[in-house]
């Protein structure tokens, strides 16, 4: 227990029990910060206090994953940080400087209340591994499966995380690379991915494919273009296809096309889902790019990339009717952006 109570008004007052001490200068505190920066963080002392240095370890893993998973995309700034990965590095750094063990008796509510930096999701988290030593986060990122957002929601690009977290390992290996590289060893599809180039059949079937079923899920049949880019264009050697999608009178068959057509094509058979298999979704980033656009030139920010990372897209992987598996990227273009991105891609 606390030194010195604190005052009944003192707004940090709910921490002392966290802390292990209390000093009348504590109450004039206003921040968690000025708490934690009182406290104790030796690891010998928090590995006396029964379950604390485990709970802390499971979420210093869970840390680990989310840096390697921590993709940089057009919607990172300079000095952007993984924030999924900087709330258990907190979280582990409060239960080490924990003044008391750690109990499962204690709900994830009470945790909450007296743990600074932690909110109800990780609160939940760290319940769990008192109480059976692990937590559903860990166990998909152990098993290279995707992990669940607060809201009960797949996470886009969380898939391979054990696998992508023991490649960042290696020198000069970064998140980036290491998707590319899960993406490409961890599939059991493999073999087909990296075997041989495209053929033109193929092609067919997957073009001919991708029209009916933007046709299933629209309503509409004509009017749709599709053009092929990337090396297939080119006519270089290729395991993998690449299409532009938009339609030549109504941009606004592309709102919410992403969603719906990657719904329908897994539950056809016909595209890896991304709880099996590299997948990424990315959906609602037009609005208000044409701004975003002019306001980075005028400031002089310049990026070589983003211009072509705010369409919706599917990456996934297609299946063929014989069971063959391709790489397969959809980018989903308004008719007024239409002639650039032909061009840069």
């Amino acid at each position: 227990m606390p030194d010195l109570d604190p005052s009944p008004d003192a707004p940090m007052g709910k921490y002392a029990m966290w802390l292990g001490h209390w000093q009348p200068r504590f109450n004039a505190f206003t921040t968690q910060v000025e708490v934690v920066l009182h406290g104790s963080f030796d690891a010998t002392e928090s590995a006396a206090r029964g379950p604390n240095e485990a709970v802390r370890a499971g979420l210093k893993e869970l840390e680990g994953y989310e840096t390697a998973v921590a993709v940089k995309d057009a919607g990172w700034g300079p000095g952007a940080v993984a924030h999924e990965a900087l709330t258990y590095a907190h979280a582990a750094a409060v239960v080490r400087g924990c003044s008391f063990p750690l109990s499962p008796s204690l709900s994830a509510k009470r945790l909450q209340q007296l743990l600074p930096f932690v909110g109800g999701f990780t609160a939940r988290i760290i319940h769990q591994l008192l109480t059976t030593g692990s937590c559903e986060q860990l166990e998909c990122f152990r098993a290279n499966q995707p992990v669940r957002n607060s809201q009960g929601q797949l996470r886009p690009g969380t898939a391979g995380g054990a696998a992508r977290a023991a490649f960042v390992k290696l020198p000069g290996v970064g998140p980036a690379l290491a998707e590319v590289w899960e993406a490409l060893y961890s599939l059991r599809y493999s073999g087909d991915l990296l075997s041989g180039t495209v053929s033109a059949e193929e092609l067919e079937e997957m073009r001919a494919f991708l029209l009916a079923s933007l046709a299933k899920v629209t309503g509409v049949s004509n009017g749709w273009r599709l053009q092929i880019v990337g090396g297939g264009r080119r006519s270089s050697a290729v395991h993998d296809v690449d299409y532009l999608v938009g339609h030549e009178a109504d941009d606004s068959l592309l709102a919410g096309l992403v969603g719906k057509l990657y719904a329908h094509m897994v539950a056809a058979g016909r595209v890896v889902p991304e709880e099996e298999g590299f997948c990424r979704v990315q959906r609602s980033r037009m609005p208000g790019y044409k701004e975003k656009a002019r306001m980075d030139v005028l400031l002089g920010r310049f990026d070589s990339n983003h211009q072509m990372d705010h369409y919706d897209h599917l990456w996934c992987i297609h299946i063929s009717p014989a069971g063959r598996r391709r790489r397969w990227d959809l980018m989903f273009i308004p008719a007024s952006f239409w002639p650039m991105a032909v061009v840069g891609w």
